[in-house]
């Protein structure tokens, strides 16, 4: 216990002293055999008393007497209770030990007589002792005595800030130089800043350089809590004093915008089946009609939108296999529509099943139009005999306005008609054609020379009837005449033919004398139509025969009745 003790005061003794550049004191002044333990300045315990000296401010611990006493190595001096350690023989009657001290044993004489001092020893080198520790550094040194180096490093993680790196020992037993610094550079080494920071050295310390929502010396306090994006399906974060808001989609809901909207159940619909996976927002109902319906409307594909409705409008399925009963009849073709149907009738059949008959009697044979020229006022005309059926097998009726297939017409248009009418539907079918009898017809006249033929030109083909007229100074030689007609006959034959107006007279009055009526049938030019159209009318109704022709056969009043055959 009483060991305990001291030595807890000698550890308190050498965190006291303070080393400035003070000497050491050697180990071989001592006897080691009598040492306990020492201990440095710095409180490391020397155990190896061979080392050539121990530094300024050690404390060794010996026994003497069977009692722990301690000496203090002060400047270059072994001390003892703050005194000068030195053990004399006069130290021998107290105990039988020897003194720690190695001292020169002396003779000592049994009689007395006056000595003369001894001569002083010679004084010690400059000796520097051990240089002080340095915090974060090792320091290799040569030797303490003058001339000596030490050398100082700074470790691992310590950065050199000041001070000699190298120091000698001096004459004056001082060290050179000031003492080095070391400053830790190596904080960051132990990961202090948090949620991603970025750690940056400082003597004796660090700095966080922090992401955008951390702050705090280690990053350790969220600074904002939008920059940490939070929300989903947003528009925008909104930071508050105490709380975030999210702004959402249109469709989102929730503290985060994380709910998705619900459209609810599209629900059912006739004659379909719909298949919905989801409700929510983005999901999409399929309809599907049943078999044998089709869509009318409506969409077959239904989105959930952002409103919470369903896109589109229900779809409608309606029957439309209207087919499968067969509807159609006589052998029609079906086609299927929505809720109904339509069938594509075959010849003769109608009706929305075809089941009406339509078919009106059908004709073969049946003539053309027939002209015929005669030369006497009547002529016989003989055609085929149309024949009528019906491809239903139905009962026709036959009506015509002929009970033979011939006739002997006069001159003039007839017509011919046939007709059969189908008894269950009343449908008819008639074959009509026209007979047109006339004359036989006359060759064209010869135009005369200086002179003109003027003929009827309403219903030339009942009868033809001609004047010629002669240019002004111009007559026909004899014996022609003018204001003769010139008719055509039943055999196509003309009752005589134009004579040429060739006689060329200067006198006027001798035409006169020759031809009484010259002035009537005298014109000036071709192109005096309009007087030889009159010409030709008065003297046609002036002849009792001819005449009659006019009034059986109208349209001699048309401004085109007269035809004009003009040789200039």
């Amino acid at each position: 216990m009483e060991l305990a003790l001291f030595a807890r005061y000698l550890t308190f003794a050498v965190f006291l002293k303070v080393s400035v550049c003070q000497r050491g004191c050697y180990f071989s002044t001592l006897d080691s055999s009598r040492l306990e333990s020492c201990l440095d300045e710095s409180g490391e315990v020397i155990k190896d008393f061979s080392t050539l000296e121990a530094t300024h401010a050690t404390i060794c611990i010996y026994r003497r007497c069977n009692t722990l006493r301690h000496v203090e190595c002060d400047d270059g001096r072994w001390i003892s209770d703050n005194k000068l350690f030195e053990l004399t023989d006069t130290d021998l009657p107290v105990c039988v030990e020897t003194p720690l001290m190695m001292v020169k044993q002396k003779r000592v004489k049994r009689f007395w007589r006056r000595r003369s001092p001894p001569p002083p020893p010679p004084p010690p080198p400059p000796n520097c002792g051990l240089p002080g520790n340095v915090r974060g550094a090792t320091v290799s040194v040569t030797s303490t005595q003058q001339g000596g180096t030490a050398t100082y490093a700074c470790t691992s993680g310590y950065q050199y800030a000041g001070g000699d790196l190298t120091r000698t020992c001096l004459s004056s037993a001082q060290w050179s130089g000031a003492e080095p610094t070391c400053t830790y550079m190596d904080s960051c080494s132990s990961f202090p800043c948090l949620n991603g920071g970025s750690c940056t050295n400082i003597p004796e310390s660090y700095t966080c350089s922090c992401p955008e929502i951390w702050k705090g010396t280690n990053c350790e306090q969220v600074a904002l809590v939008c920059a940490r994006n939070p929300c989903v399906n947003h528009v925008r974060c909104e930071d508050g004093p105490t709380i975030y808001t999210c702004i959402c989609q249109p469709g989102w809901f929730g503290q985060t915008c994380d709910i998705p909207v619900s459209c609810g159940d599209p629900g059912p619909i006739e004659n379909a089946t719909v298949t919905a996976p989801g409700l929510t927002l983005g999901n999409v109902a399929i309809y599907a009609c049943d078999r044998g319906y089709n869509a009318t409307k409506g969409s077959e594909e239904r989105l959930c939108q952002s409103d919470g409705t369903w896109s589109g409008e229900p779809l409608v399925c309606k029957f439309a296999e209207s087919c499968n009963s067969s509807p159609c009849m006589n052998k029609a073709t079906c086609t299927n529509l929505i809720e109904d149907f339509k069938c594509a009738c075959g010849y003769g059949w109608a009706g929305k099943t075809c089941n009406l008959d339509v078919q009106p009697p059908q004709v073969a044979n049946c003539s053309k139009s027939v002209r015929v020229n005669a030369t006497e006022r009547t002529h016989k005309v003989a055609w085929l005999q149309p024949v009528f059926s019906d491809p239903m097998n139905t009962e026709l009726q036959l009506v015509s306005n002929y009970e033979i297939p011939s006739y002997t017409f006069p001159w003039g248009d007839f017509t011919v008609q046939y007709s059969a009418t189908k008894l269950r539907n009343g449908l008819r079918t008639e074959c009509v054609f026209n007979i047109t009898v006339r004359p036989t017809p006359c060759e064209s006249l010869p135009i005369p020379k200086h002179g003109t033929i003027l003929c009827n030109n309403w219903s030339p083909d009942y009868g033809q009837f001609c004047l010629i007229a002669c240019e002004k100074t111009y007559s026909p030689s004899p014996p022609g005449r003018l204001g003769t007609w010139m008719i055509c006959g039943d055999d196509g034959r003309w009752s005589s033919q134009p004579n040429d107006c060739d006689l060329h007279l200067n006198n006027e009055s001798y035409i006169l004398s020759y031809h009484p009526n010259y002035v009537d049938f005298m014109y000036e030019g071709c192109n005096d139509t309009q007087r030889l159209r009159d010409l030709y009318l008065n003297h046609m109704l002036k002849h009792p025969d001819i005449s009659l022709f006019s009034r059986l056969y109208p349209g001699y009043e048309e401004s085109s009745s007269v035809r004009m055959y003009c040789n200039p």
